[in-house]
Parts: structure tokens; sequence; C-alpha cells
């Protein structure tokens, strides 16, 4: 009788258990595997940080003020995302497709997006301090007032990328693809443009414009510098 009785008790408590761990906060990740899908899906404000969707799909989804806080989504098919100010400090969104995406007001500080495609994406007033976007596609994004001081855009593709009024002091453009980008009204103060083919670039009332490191970039067409900066034109047959 006494060992029933004993059972009995013991079975009641690990039942008690059981019960406290369910009812228990439970942490869901977007998807159980990086095969995971979940398209034009609303995460508006939700608590995303530390989460890894990489490549995973999640286009057309919303992400309006999320905390996306270290985020590993390498590799990760996330066009046509709207993600205004969403927190992307520190994430990781290398070879990921944001192409189309609206990233306005986002914080992308210290976050990683090599070879990231954004093209056409919209990053009006982002804070990008320290943002590494090397050989990132960017043709066309709007990056009106962003500020990206000490970023890396090194071998990026900016062809009529929009940097007006951009804050982009000590922020690097080696080897970067400059058609027709528009620096006009920014502060490019002690920025690193080296390597490259300035081809009708705007530089109307940049700061800082003369601490630039100009070094083996030559200008093409209606691109215009100061002449005591001795940037080259480069030749015609180049």
């Amino acid at each position: 009788m006494m060992k029933r009785i004993a059972f009995l008790t013991a079975s009641a408590a690990s039942l008690g258990l059981m019960a406290g761990a369910q009812q228990g906060p439970a942490r869901v990740s977007w998807a159980p595997s990086d095969t995971g899908s979940c398209t034009k899906c609303s995460f508006v404000g939700h608590d995303l940080s530390g989460w890894n969707i990489s490549r995973s799909n999640y286009a057309g989804a919303d992400l309006t003020g999320a905390n996306l806080y270290g985020l590993a989504a390498t590799g990760a098919e996330l066009p046509d995302i709207i993600a205004v100010g969403a927190d992307f400090r520190r994430a990781t969104l290398d070879d990921s497709d944001l192409s189309g995406s609206d990233l306005s007001g986002a914080i992308l500080s210290q976050a990683s997006l090599v070879t990231a495609n954004l093209g056409n994406a919209s990053l009006v007033s982002a804070k990008m301090h320290s943002i590494l976007l090397i050989g990132a596609s960017m043709p066309g994004a709007r990056l009106i007032a962003v500020k990206a001081n000490n970023a890396d855009f090194s071998g990026a593709n900016l062809y009529r990328a929009d940097f007006t009024a951009a804050r982009l002091s000590g922020a690097t453009f080696d080897n970067a693809i400059l058609n027709f980008t528009n620096f006009a009204n920014a502060d490019l103060s002690n920025a690193k443009i080296r390597g490259a083919r300035l081809v009708d670039v705007n530089f109307t009332d940049v700061a800082g414009l003369e601490t630039v490191d100009f070094e083996d970039t030559c200008w093409i067409g209606s691109t215009q510098l100061p002449e005591n900066l001795n940037v080259p034109q480069c030749p015609f047959d180049d």
C-alpha cells in the first residue's frame, strides 16, 4: 500500500512539473527550417531578435517597427518587405534579396549586407552607421538623409543611387560603381572613393569634399569637382 501511495505521489509531482513547463512562455520561430516560407505575413512590432531565417522566403512581409536585432538572414528572400522603423542592428543579411523593400527610418547600424540586393529599395532617413554593404547591388536605391558614417560601400553598384543630404563621414566607396549617383548636399568628410570612375556624379554643395581620398579615381561626363582636388578626367578609351 505504501509503495502505491509513493508511486501516485511521484506521478502527480511529475505531471505538475510538465504542466508548469507547458504554461511557460514559448518562443516560436518563423519557420522550422532554413526552407521556411511566410510570404506577405505580418510581424508588425514583433520581437524577432536573434532569430535565424537564413535561406527562407518572406517576400512582402510586413516588419514595421519589428525588433530584428542580431537577425541571421543569409541568403533570405525578402523582396518588397515593409520594414519602416525596424531595428536591424548587428543583423546578418549577406546575399539576401531586399529589392524593392521599404526600410525607411530603419536602424541598420553595424549590420552586414555583403553582396545583398537592394535594387530600388527605400532607405530614406535610415541609420546605417558602420554598415557593411560590400559588393551590394543598389541601383536606384533611395538613401536620402541616411546617417551612414563609416559605412562600407566598397564594390557596390550604386547606379543612380540617391544620397541627397546623407551623412557619410568616413564612409568607403572603393571600386564602387558610381554612375549617375547623387551626393547633393551630403557630408562626405574623410570619405574614401578610391579606384572608381565618377560617371555623371552629382557633388553639388557636398560638405567635406576637400577631405575625400580620391586615389586612383577619375571623372567623366557632367561630374564636377574643384580643380584643387586634382582628380583626373578618365581616358576617353577607358
